[in-house]
């Protein structure tokens, strides 16, 4: 108790004015100053952002020039499909266009069959399946070429190649031409553009079989027919080749050649296919 009253005896009134002031600057502190301190953190917050948003407008506007010429890029190369590129319409012009360019290498150009447009899953693109046959001279080849520089869409699966004798060649070939698939003919037709020049590309008969050389030998003295022999169940010739005399029977070679028939006064060869004919003497 006489604690308590001495303390009592030292409060006064001034004492009691110094921690009200604390108390009411603590209240003041808590009321003002937090909140404060709060929104200052917000907007401290608030203006990094807007650094980062302007930081990458920046960048935008430095990138813009670039941006705009890979643009226009993309779209002249969207132009250049849209005329190279044929649409499912467009196959009529396709078909006379390849034998337009043929005139031109004096190939002629038959179509054999084409299919219809098979799409392709998860695109606006599809193939359509073509047969050609062709007949031409040496330039069949340069042909091909110069059609997939035109039609750069068209794609060779398949090509078979014959040789008629006097330069001429035949060929079967197999193409996918891959379209744009519309659901409405375009307003526009296809535009095929200008083709640059293309180095020939010649065919050589030799390429089909052998040089006419080796056929040749056996019309001239390196293989003769001396004579032949027939008796029951059994006949043989006896030829020289190269000097060197042998008999031979049906079934048997003579160098490059087959011998495929004896009669009384000649040997039958087949020398790839070429048939000949030998008399006795010659």
């Amino acid at each position: 108790m006489l604690q308590l009253s001495s303390v009592r005896e030292k409060i006064t009134w001034k004492t009691l004015l110094v921690i009200g002031f604390y108390i009411a600057a603590l209240v003041v502190f808590l009321a003002v100053y937090r909140p404060t301190q709060g929104r200052i953190e917000r907007l401290e917050f608030e203006l990094e952002q807007v650094a980062k948003r302007e930081e990458s407008l920046t960048r935008l506007v430095e990138e813009r020039s670039g941006l705009q010429a890979k643009l226009q890029e993309s779209e002249a190369t969207l132009e250049l499909y849209s005329r190279q590129i044929p649409s499912q319409y467009d196959l009529a012009e396709v078909l006379e266009a390849m034998e337009t360019l043929g005139k031109s290498y004096d190939v002629q150009v038959a179509v054999l069959d084409h299919t219809p447009v098979r799409l392709i899953p998860d695109s606006d693109a599809g193939v359509i399946s073509l047969a050609l046959s062709l007949d031409g001279g040496e330039q069949l080849f340069s042909y091909l070429i110069h059609l997939q520089e035109v039609l750069p869409s068209l794609q060779l699966t398949r090509l078979t190649l014959g040789y008629f004798g006097k330069g001429r060649f035949m060929a079967d070939v197999g193409a996918a031409l891959r379209v744009f698939v519309l659901e409405h003919a375009p307003t526009t037709s296809l535009t095929l553009p200008d083709v640059s020049q293309v180095e020939p590309a010649g065919l050589r008969a030799e390429a089909f079989g052998r040089p006419f050389a080796l056929i040749a030998q056996f019309f001239a003295d390196d293989v003769r027919v001396l004579g032949i022999v027939q008796t029951e169940g059994d006949t043989r010739a006896l030829v020289t080749s190269a000097g060197v005399r042998s008999w031979i029977r049906v079934g048997d070679r003579l160098s490059e050649a087959l011998v495929t028939d004896i009669s009384a006064n000649s040997v039958s060869l087949v020398v790839d296919g070429i048939e000949l004919k030998l008399a006795i003497g010659g």
